[in-house]
């Protein structure tokens, strides 16, 4: 159902801890894998996880977006933050569609104990999330930077931002 790559050290701690508590609470890797570190040590298995999962929980980094976003939207594996700064961090390329591709878990709520991941996870519809899916998978090329000139890629979306802006 869900998976949380990553540690409790850096960045939001106290959400990350309470994460990792949840996750490792459940006692069932098929309701959340709990993958301890950072992308380089193993980082084609960690894909092939994300693109297993449902949803990627994405606990702020250093900064409020991280890197692993970007990767659980290319893989199709839906965002769940902790952070409405993170819908802030990428407004070029989400384009509005932060509603429609990602979970936003109340963060105060959530280190109140008042929000179990997966009762609120479990609880959307199945067809709901298929559609999130969908929308993933029609917007993941634009959070990715081509090595050549490409419509549609990331580098592409930030220069039309900056001339929308411009104008």
């Amino acid at each position: 159902l869900m998976l949380f790559i990553g540690s409790a050290t850096h960045g939001d701690v106290e959400v990350r801890k309470r994460v990792l508590a949840q996750c490792l609470g459940y006692r069932d890797p098929r309701i959340c894998r709990y993958e301890e570190g950072f992308w380089e040590a193993a980082g084609q298995e960690r894909l092939l996880l994300k693109l297993q999962a449902v949803f990627c929980l994405e606990p702020a980094g250093d900064t409020p977006f991280r890197k692993s976003v970007t990767d659980s939207i290319v893989l199709g594996c839906i965002p769940v933050f902790f952070n409405p700064a993170t819908d802030f961090t990428s407004e070029l390329l989400w384009e509005g569609l932060q509603n429609s591709t990602r979970i936003m878990v109340d963060r105060k709520e959530f280190m109140a104990g008042s929000i179990d991941l997966r009762e609120r996870l479990a609880a959307i519809p199945a067809a709901e999330v298929a559609r999130m899916q969908a929308v993933l998978r029609s917007i993941r090329r634009r959070w990715i930077y081509s090595m050549e000139y490409s419509v549609g890629d990331s580098f592409w979306y930030a220069l039309r931002g900056l001339h929308r802006a411009a104008e």
